[in-house]
């Protein structure tokens, strides 16, 4: 991770200081024992190693003495040559993950009872595991028995001074963000509690796990090596308690994405999180049309207001004609089944691969990872523990999970 984030801050510092490439010749006589210039393979002209020690300086200022420029850094090489090791740095990190990943699916039940037990013991001392006693709660039947099922009208009191600030009342400490969601409840929007351990080890580890299953499927993937385009929501501040951060999912995400991986996404923080939706589809088809893109993920609807866009902007007859990389389409929070026809129109080629996703304010559940297959795998490992409700207590006043 530390090379990583490394490779990432060079990239980044050669995007925004437009550095070019030089090679000194004096730079070994003073921090190795290389022979002087006269006689250091450096003065001539051969090419350069990847072992050999390079200076960079800004392209505007003046050539200072005995430094040559290095023409080869106007072709984009050495820029590719980065990019290419920091997928292969991604890919050997996504493919360490897989571990994790098969462990949970060899052994559902067990990885289940361990955040079980995590979760029991970091919410015990807060109200609502004081209420039903969590300090004392030893099984998942016993968490069944004694806790009734919930909905969102049964826990939004709760939710609403979680919002206002308080601290520790359904979960310990105090919760920054709220995921804005509109669902089956008497309300236009819920607010569903984004705490920084369900960002951590939910949303995000769930978009990991993404990665992990789409370099799995595709061997060839490039998604580190060129921009990936994310299309989300916006983020505003809840006027009662400025404190308090509400929006989309996808915006609070975005909002807290990893350092290590802002130098593939595309576009801009600023963009992303533009709260007029016309303006930032605006702004996203002027940015993104222009660059070389290799996956989009947003949900279709958006999507496809934002592929037409791009098509009239560039005169072309589908997007494989304006980023011709295209890898892939990641895809959730609707059925894809009323969409699939536009796309093939939008992307008409096998060269792009298709991954649904279920990432719902609540939290990152389940992510396709055969393409060959609609099935979804259910994340079991990520800071979630599942309860079903058999088909026959669906009726009861009271159903037992």
């Amino acid at each position: 991770l530390l090379i990583l984030k490394k490779l990432c801050e060079l990239c980044d510092y050669v995007l925004k200081k437009k550095i070019v490439l030089v090679k000194h010749p004096n730079f070994f006589q003073k921090f190795s024992r290389i022979p002087p210039s006269s006689q250091n393979p450096f003065s001539s002209d051969a090419e350069v190693s990847a072992s050999h020690a390079f200076h960079f300086r800004k392209n505007f200022a003046p050539h200072p003495p005995n430094i040559r420029h290095n023409s080869t850094f106007g072709t984009n090489t050495h820029w590719h040559s980065m990019r290419k090791l920091a997928n292969n740095l991604f890919r050997f990190f996504l493919r360490k993950r897989m571990h994790r990943i098969r462990r949970f699916i060899a052994h559902p039940h067990q990885v289940q009872r361990e955040w079980f037990d995590r979760l029991i013991l970091t919410a015990r001392d807060t109200e609502w595991g004081k209420r039903f006693d969590f300090q004392h709660l030893k099984s998942p039947k016993q968490f069944a028995k004694r806790i009734p099922v919930q909905d969102y009208e049964s826990l939004k009191p709760f939710i609403q001074r979680m919002m206002h600030g308080e601290r520790d009342v359904l979960w310990n400490g105090r919760v920054q963000f709220f995921s804005k969601s509109s669902g089956t409840t008497s309300d236009k929007s819920k607010f569903i509690p984004v705490s920084s351990q369900n960002l951590r080890q939910c949303h995000l580890r769930g978009s990991w796990d993404t990665m992990s299953f789409f370099y799995q499927q595709r061997p060839d993937a490039r998604q580190f090596e060129r921009k990936s385009l994310i299309m989300g929501g916006s983020l505003s501040k809840f006027e009662p308690f400025p404190k308090t951060t509400i929006g989309d999912v996808s915006a609070i995400l975005y909002s807290n994405m990893p350092w290590v991986g802002r130098p593939f996404f595309t576009p801009d923080f600023k963009t992303v999180l533009h709260p007029d939706f016309e303006e930032k589809m605006e702004r996203m088809a002027q940015i993104v049309s222009r660059q070389e893109v290799v996956t989009v993920a947003g949900v279709p609807t958006w999507t496809v207001v934002l592929f037409r866009r791009i098509l009239e902007i560039t005169g072309k007859e589908n997007i494989l004609e304006v980023w011709p990389t295209l890898q892939g389409y990641i895809h959730g929070g609707v059925s894809f089944t009323p969409y699939r026809q536009q796309f093939r129109q939008f992307l008409p080629s096998d060269q792009v691969s298709y991954q649904e996703i279920y990432n719902a304010s609540e939290g990152y559940f389940a992510v396709q990872n055969d393409f060959t297959s609609d099935d979804m795998l259910l994340l079991l490992d990520n800071g979630v523990y599942y309860e079903f409700l058999p088909h026959e207590e669906w009726s009861k006043e009271r159903p037992l999970a």
